[in-house]
C-alpha cells in the first residue's frame, strides 16, 4: 500500500513519530508544502523521505499552492492531509475526491474556546465542506473529537486518536538521575535548592499571557503561604518582549531567570530543575509542553483555554486547571499544586507516559486505515 502524508513545515518533535509511520509503511513519502519553519529556532533532520514541494504561488498567512498535487494523488492508496486552510490542502481534498483516493486529516488540536464559537465563523461552511470529503479524522485528543463532533456533526466513529507528543526517550534516560539534574542544574544558574521553582516554555507572543503569569507569581510573593519562588523563562531571544517581562517581573518583585532558546537535548534538564510548568495561554491548540512536563513528571497548571488539558491534567492530581485571564484564579491554582502529593503525582505522569505517545499513535493510525478498509475505500495490509 502506497501512503503519502502532506504537511507544512518539519518539525523535531515528529522525527520519532515519522520514523515509526515509515518503519510501518516502508513506501511512506512526506512532503512539505513550505520550509521556513515559521521562523522557530528549532533544529530538525532531513530524512531522505522528505520531499520539499515547489511552490506556485502564495497566498498571505494562508499559505501557498505548490506544483505536483495531482501527481501525489494519483501515486498513492492513502493520503494524510495535514489541515485544510492551505490552498495545496484544498486542491489535494478535491482531486483525491476526484480519484477516489482516500483521505486521512491529520489534525492537532483546536483551543476549547473555539468549539463554542466554530459556527459563528464567515469560513464554516468552507471549512464542513472540507472537512466532510475526509474518510476519517486523525485528531488529537479529547478536544478535537468536540471540535469535528459538536461543529461539524462528524460520526464519531471516524475519529481516531493522534496522541500526539514528543520524543520520551530523551526524559526516560535521564528520569532515574532527576534529583542530581536538578540540583547540578540549580547550582549552575545560582538557584536556592529551598526555592520553588516556576517554568514557563514557549514562545513569546502576546497570546501565551507570559505577564498574566508574573502578575500571578507576583501575588503568590505577596500572600502569607511565605514561598520563595524563581520564574524560569524558556523562550525566543525576543529583546522587546524580554525588557517588558523584566520591567514586569521587577514591578511585581518577582525574581526571574531568562535562559533564552533552549534545543531538546537540553530541555530535559530545565523540567527537572523546576517544581511546577506553567502554560496560561489563550488560543492554544494543544501545547507540547505539557506532554513534557508529564514526561518529566513535573505537575502543571494550564488555562481552559489548552487544548492538551482535557487530556493531561487532571485537577487536583498532576495540576490544575484555571480560568484563562483570570490572575486570582491562577494564582490560587499554583499554590495549590506546588502542594500537591507527590506520589499521586508521579503515579499519574507514569499512567500517561504509558498510553500517550507515539507507539499509540501508530496504533491509531492503522485503526483509521482499517477502517477506511472495511468501507471498502482501498485493499488494506
Amino acid at each position: 500500500m502506497k501512503i503519502s502524508l502532506i504537511t507544512n513545515i518539519p518539525t523535531p518533535y515528529r522525527d520519532t513519530q515519522f520514523a515509526l509511520m515509515k518503519k510501518k509503511y516502508p513506501s511512506l513519502v512526506i512532503y512539505f508544502t513550505g520550509d521556513n519553519r515559521e521562523n522557530r529556532l528549532w533544529d530538525t533532520n532531513k530524512k531522505d523521505y522528505y520531499v520539499f514541494l515547489k511552490k506556485v504561488f502564495s497566498i498571505g498567512k494562508f499559505g501557498q499552492l505548490n506544483y505536483g498535487l495531482l501527481n501525489i494523488v494519483k501515486n498513492n492508496d492513502v493520503l494524510v492531509i495535514g489541515g485544510y486552510e492551505q490552498p495545496s490542502y484544498m486542491l489535494l481534498i478535491l482531486l483525491a475526491k476526484l480519484y477516489k483516493v482516500p483521505t486521512i486529516l491529520m489534525f492537532d488540536g483546536v483551543a476549547p474556546s473555539r468549539i463554542a464559537s466554530c459556527k459563528s465563523s464567515v469560513k464554516y461552511l468552507l471549512k464542513k465542506f472540507l472537512i466532510r470529503n475526509f474518510s476519517v479524522i486523525f485528531g488529537n485528543g479529547t478536544v478535537s473529537k468536540k471540535y469535528f463532533t459538536e461543529c461539524f456533526g462528524v460520526d464519531e466513529n471516524k475519529i481516531f486518536n493522534q496522541f500526539l507528543s514528543v520524543d520520551q526517550a530523551r526524559f526516560k534516560e535521564h528520569i532515574d538521575r532527576k534529583d542530581a539534574i536538578k540540583n547540578s542544574c540549580r547550582e549552575q544558574h545560582a538557584v536556592d535548592l529551598k526555592s520553588k521553582v516556576i517554568l514557563y516554555s514557549g514562545r513569546f507572543i502576546e497570546r501565551k499571557r507570559v505577564l498574566d503569569l508574573i502578575d500571578a507569581i507576583g501575588l503568590v510573593v505577596l500572600s502569607d503561604y511565605n514561598i520563595n519562588i524563581k520564574l524560569l523563562l524558556i523562550g525566543d531571544n525576543n529583546e522587546a518582549s524580554i525588557a517588558l517581562y523584566k520591567n514586569r517581573c521587577k514591578e511585581k518583585s518577582v525574581d526571574c531567570l531568562f535562559l533564552g532558546f533552549i534545543q531538546k537535548e537540553e530541555l530535559h534538564q530545565y523540567y527537572f530543575c523546576s517544581d511546577l510548568l506553567v502554560l496560561p495561554s489563550l488560543d492554544e491548540p494543544w501545547g507540547l509542553v505539557v506532554n513534557e512536563a508529564v514526561y518529566s513528571q513535573l505537575p502543571i497548571v494550564a488555562s481552559n483555554d489548552v487544548g492538551s488539558a482535557m487530556d493531561l491534567v487532571e485537577d487536583g492530581v498532576n495540576g490544575y486547571i484555571f480560568e484563562r485571564e483570570n490572575i486570582e484564579d491562577l494564582s490560587e491554582k499554583i499554590i495549590l499544586t506546588l502542594n500537591l502529593d507527590i506520589d499521586i503525582k508521579n503515579n499519574k505522569c507514569s499512567e500517561l507516559t504509558e498510553f500517550w505517545n507515539f507507539s499509540a499513535s501508530l496504533e491509531d493510525l492503522q485503526k483509521a486505515i482499517q477502517y477506511i478498509s472495511i468501507k471498502k475505500e482501498i485493499p488494506y495490509e
